[in-house]
């Protein structure tokens, strides 16, 4: 007896392509090539799994100036052999990575006669193309912060940042950085990022703004990402907090042939108020209004295409050890501004969640009821 497995090589590597409409299960049909190009993305082999080999060390160097000034340095170099057992192309197995930082912390300094704290802070990063870390290098938003595609490939890479803040003794802060961001595939981007903090008779403003430049082989643009919240805890009528903020994203990626937006460009605008019990209360609770735009690229240009109005009010009742209760719910009204590109549908909708938690006895009887 014998018994055939296929494959999945992906596209142009096989010979074979799967039918997804076969009633006896998976059916495999043979595609011809066309000159030396392969038609297909199957094939009738099993991959084998080869023994690999990952190391890794490293080594980091502080240097104190002062207390509040200093020097870090590591390096790291790694060891990624795909064949263990096989003495070809060991050339490329070893890689090296680098990280300086130089960091200035709560210098005094005056300006306009008043006393602040100076923060600074200058770094540069290097990473081979074949460095292959144990774990995460980067955070997981790192590529969409670039504008770059989940599965790009590996490059050398080169982080040079530098920043700058200033605070006073109460509470407010600003803070200015910027950072490029270069690759050995064409790509070149900066990112400049304000955040600031400030306390104005009672009122809390917090802001973000981040805006990053870049320029690759096919594609150039921008990603604009602003966010700010003015909240105020009212405290005569029992340390309400009321407040209201605005999130923004717009990624707008121009293809440098065609001069068009390239398809996954997007923008959306969030403006939301709010009025909210205390937070450090164990009896809270919560009402917010948020409406959302969302555009999207036609050829060269950003078009609204839908806008949503959402209510949105949760409790949470945790005071009695014993007997908990949470409960979340939100009404939403979808209206389509432009059908052509709009991926959704005009709707009202309602989203609830309600869980009771009980615990007696000291723990004896523990247990939940979950309904959403």
């Amino acid at each position: 007896m014998y018994n055939i497995s296929f494959s999945y090589l992906g596209p142009g590597r096989g010979d074979y392509i799967q039918l997804l409409n076969a009633a006896n299960g998976r059916v495999f049909k043979w595609v011809a090539p066309v000159g030396t190009a392969r038609q297909g993305d199957w094939a009738p082999v099993i991959l084998l799994v080869t023994p690999k080999k990952q190391q890794m060390a490293t080594i980091g160097v502080e240097y104190l100036f002062s207390v509040k000034t200093r020097l870090k340095a590591e390096v790291a170099v790694s060891k990624y052999d795909v064949n263990l057992f096989s003495s070809k192309n060991k050339g490329n197995d070893d890689a090296v990575a680098l990280k300086l930082q130089f960091v200035n912390e709560d210098k005094p300094v005056r300006l306009f006669n008043k006393a602040l704290q100076l923060q600074s802070n200058v770094g540069y990063e290097f990473v081979q193309q074949r460095f292959r870390p144990l774990e995460r290098l980067r955070n997981i938003e790192f590529k969409r912060d670039w504008s770059l595609e989940f599965d790009a490939p590996a490059a050398d890479e080169r982080i040079t940042n530098a920043s700058v803040a200033l605070q006073d003794k109460a509470g407010n802060r600003v803070k200015y950085e910027i950072i490029n961001y270069n690759r050995s595939d064409n790509f070149n981007g900066f990112k400049q990022r304000v955040e600031q903090n400030a306390l104005l008779n009672g009122w809390k403003i917090t802001s973000n703004v981040s805006l990053s430049n870049i320029d690759a082989q096919q594609q150039k643009g921008f990603y604009l990402r602003p966010t700010i919240d003015v909240s105020k805890q009212l405290k005569s009528i029992k340390n309400l907090l009321i407040g209201a903020n605005y999130l923004g994203e717009h990624n707008q990626l121009t293809n440098k042939q065609f001069d068009t937006l390239v398809p996954f460009s997007f923008g959306f605008n969030v403006w939301q108020a709010y009025i909210k019990s205390p937070e450090q209360q164990l009896n809270r609770w919560g009402i917010s209004y948020f409406t959302r735009r969302d555009l999207f690229p036609v050829q060269s240009k950003m078009i609204l295409a839908d806008r949503s109005n959402n209510i949105n009010f949760f409790t949470d009742l945790l005071k009695n050890d014993q007997h908990q209760f949470k409960l979340n719910l939100t009404y939403r009204k979808l209206q389509i501004i432009n059908a052509a590109i709009s991926p959704q549908k005009a709707e009202e909708s309602l989203l609830g969640r309600a869980e009771y938690f009980v615990n007696k006895w000291k723990g004896l009887l523990t247990g939940n009821v979950l309904y959403e």
